[in-house]
């Protein structure tokens, strides 16, 4: 009986966050695209761990996969800012610190997981990896 409700918010949930990844998409401002892109993936994830033992499979997988959509959204709006990183670093510097604590995050619910159901949750973290990698590049590399 306690199946049927928290299956009901994760729902919900999952109705929720389509809708806030459409509004971070209408942000005109790139940067601030990009933040709010980053805080999306952050705040889903911090969902995602505190329901994944009551969740079914297929909606985990559908945050898992906006998770992985916000952080590449926010690599996306970076790029077309056409700013230098290691000039204006503070919106590059926010998400690389929030891809970090997201990866770090993905690390231990993968963890949590059954080695069966890894598989997609590794292809996740390897985009997210990815995109934490560029941005780090982009803040540190060479001139």
């Amino acid at each position: 009986m306690r199946l049927f409700p928290a299956l009901l918010m994760l729902t919900l949930f999952a109705n929720a966050a389509c809708a806030e990844l459409t509004a971070v998409r209408a942000e005109q401002n790139l940067e601030k695209r990009a933040g709010k892109a980053v805080d999306h993936a952050g705040a889903l994830m911090e969902r995602l761990t505190k329901t994944s033992e009551s969740a079914d499979w297929k909606a985990t997988l559908d945050a898992v996969e906006e998770i992985a959509e916000s952080v590449e959204l926010a690599d996306e709006s970076l790029r077309a800012s056409g700013k230098n990183a290691r000039k204006s670093p503070k919106y590059f510097k926010k998400a690389e610190l929030r891809c970090r604590d997201i990866l770090r995050r993905m690390d231990s619910f993968i963890q949590s997981a059954s080695v069966d159901d890894r598989a997609p949750l590794e292809k996740a973290r390897t985009r997210i990896q990815q995109v934490h990698d560029h941005l780090l590049q982009q803040i540190m590399g060479a001139k």
